[in-house]
């Protein structure tokens, strides 16, 4: 039972993984890839994280206070928070970049004026 438990957010963050690679091939412009890429490897991200936080806090309760799974899961919640804060950082700072960039000269960053070609 604790294995399934411990499988079904491992899973979840996987599929969110796969919708924003998905993500990445069928949204039409840069910022909806972005924001889509962004949203479900962030969320895919939490859930994983969240998988491997059960796995260390059942194996530290699960082992009588065994001593290296409490600095595990210290480890993980604070890969977890620096994950969520950081990732928006930068995603913020690529978006800033590509809007300051203006569209390139092969392809159009707008979905009205590539349909327009």
């Amino acid at each position: 039972m604790p294995a399934i438990l411990l499988a079904l957010p491992l899973l979840t963050g996987f599929l969110f993984g796969l919708l924003g690679v998905i993500a990445l091939y069928r949204f039409p412009d840069v910022y909806t890839r972005i924001q889509g890429e962004f949203k479900c490897l962030t969320a895919g991200g939490i859930f994983v994280s969240a998988s491997l936080l059960l796995h260390a806090l059942v194996s530290f309760l699960a082992d009588e206070g065994e001593e290296h799974f409490l600095p595990l899961f210290l480890h993980i919640l604070v890969a977890g928070v620096l994950l969520a804060v950081l990732k928006t950082v930068g995603v913020h700072a690529l978006a800033r970049a590509v809007f300051r960039s203006g569209p390139s000269a092969g392809s159009s960053s707008a979905p009205e004026e590539r349909r327009a070609s």
